[in-house]
């Protein structure tokens, strides 16, 4: 399972029940709990803020910008272009 990830693989993270398969429960427990908090802060008011993560910059289609869920998360300006380059062709 390394190195692959499918569609909702977060929910089993975010909800404290990581796949079997995933390694390091620790990290995966630390993402979880930034994962729910960001999804009940977007909930709650519209705004994916956590405690633990570092500002989240609002969505545009010319920066990307987008959290990645680690230990230490961080903001990535168009992760994996080449990938959703691919997606504009057929969207």
């Amino acid at each position: 399972m390394q190195g692959y990830a499918y569609h909702s693989l977060d929910t089993g993270i975010v909800w404290s029940r990581p796949h079997a398969e995933m390694g390091n429960a620790a990290a995966k427990a630390v993402q979880g709990r930034q994962m729910h908090e960001a999804w009940v802060a977007f909930i709650r008011g519209g705004e994916p803020w956590a405690e633990r993560l570092p500002a989240w910059p609002a969505d545009d289609s010319q920066t990307r910008r987008t959290m990645i869920f680690e230990v230490r998360s961080h903001v990535e300006t168009k992760p994996h272009e080449a990938e959703i380059r691919l997606w504009d062709v057929v969207l």
